[in-house]
């Protein structure tokens, strides 16, 4: 897919498909994320550099951290049945399936260049009819005006009798400023996201370009971990409390962002969400 909001392709990142996506085997990694060492139960957002469920071994990673007790959303564009079926049947078979979320990014434009929405909205009703949970957002990127939306509403109302959830599709610019992905003027682009009656929409809207002041505990209490290369930093856009996680799993030496962020914009409003 080549959405245009995408923050990978804004960062001119070089996506080369691979079958494989760990640099560790499955017992160091649940050794690293075991619940003793972390403290209780987590919430593992899981993104992948593409799409989250194309990796071999994404399954068995999935399993390993529910079996430890852990709790896993799974971002992914919501087309890849087979791998999709795969991980409900295994959860459901070990008795974990309430222990997963489906995140279901709906790639409205691409999705219908493509010829996927159908496969999607099946997807979204297996996952549906299996009681696992699940929650669809969209971004209403540059391609979106009033026309689009309306057919997105229109069609989400049909198939799945809600509207999703949505995003602000944000545009990082050369001189680290923060602008909106979008050919509307800013108020417009607010009108018609609004339509869309959704929360996460009104906290972008809320957060955006916001430079935030209060004690941050991104880093202390939630962090970013790449469970390939084990590499730890405290969130999206600070890393000077880098790590290994999976060298010492002795230690922890977590630490939270506090009021040393350096970044004039907190685009983690998940974390913001979540009490961070």
């Amino acid at each position: 897919m080549q959405c245009s909001y995408c923050y990978l392709r804004q960062a001119k990142y070089n996506q080369t498909r691979t079958d494989s996506c760990l640099n560790y085997t499955l017992e160091v990694i649940q050794q690293a994320c075991s619940i003793r060492r972390l403290g209780g139960s987590c919430l593992f957002n899981l993104v992948g550099d593409g799409e989250t469920l194309l990796p071999k071994e994404i399954v068995d990673l999935i399993e390993v951290l529910v079996q430890e007790g852990h709790y896993v959303n799974v971002l992914t564009n919501g087309t890849i049945s087979d791998r999709m079926r795969e991980l409900v049947e295994r959860l459901q078979g070990i008795g974990k399936a309430d222990h997963i979320c489906f995140h279901l990014s709906l790639h409205y434009v691409e999705l219908k260049r493509k010829k996927l929405l159908k496969k999607f909205f099946e997807n979204v009703k297996y996952v549906q009819s299996q009681g696992i949970s699940f929650h669809i957002k969209t971004v209403l990127g540059r391609e979106f005006n009033e026309e689009l939306a309306k057919e997105l509403r229109t069609i989400c109302k049909e198939e799945i009798g809600a509207y999703p959830q949505v995003g602000i599709a944000r545009q990082d610019n050369p001189d680290g400023t923060f602008s909106i992905c979008t050919e509307m003027g800013i108020d417009e682009y607010f009108r018609m996201g609004d339509k869309f009656e959704s929360q996460m929409f009104e906290l972008d809207k809320k957060e955006f370009n916001k430079k935030r002041d209060e004690f941050c505990y991104a880093g202390k209490w939630c962090f970013m971990l790449n469970l390939t290369t084990g590499s730890c930093w405290e969130c999206l856009s600070n890393a000077s409390n880098s790590f290994n996680f999976y060298e010492n799993i002795y230690e922890l030496p977590l630490e939270a962002v506090g009021k040393r962020c350096n970044r004039n914009y907190c685009s983690c409003t998940n974390f913001q969400a979540w009490g961070g």
